[in-house]
């Protein structure tokens, strides 16, 4: 048995983050492998379990439902949150991500 202690602590997750996962899951509707390199380009890598991990954290703060009793109407629910929260974040940061366009 290998005992290595406790597993390092790793940096939370900002909010720009938390959201940019959210925003290329369900308004995207991105893959995990796409929402994975994309990340790592805007942030710097973090794992696919990690981001999945926290796609279905910030559902729960959100106030989302969870995935698996989703019906089709909660498609534009989950949007009109997304874009409720981008109000919160700066327009340079939704411009990076590709929220807005330029000619905005």
């Amino acid at each position: 048995m290998n005992c290595t202690g406790p597993r390092p602590s790793r940096l939370s997750y900002r909010e720009e983050e938390k959201f940019f996962v959210i925003y290329a899951r369900i308004v995207r509707q991105d893959s995990w492998p796409e929402i994975a390199c994309t990340f790592e380009k805007l942030f710097g890598t973090r794992t696919k379990g990690g981001l999945t991990s926290i796609y279905y954290r910030v559902r729960q703060e959100w106030g989302l439902t969870k995935v698996l009793e989703h019906s089709p109407g909660y498609c534009a629910v989950d949007r009109r949150e997304v874009e409720k929260r981008a109000t919160d974040l700066s327009y340079e940061f939704l411009l990076r991500i590709g929220y807005l366009s330029s000619t905005r």
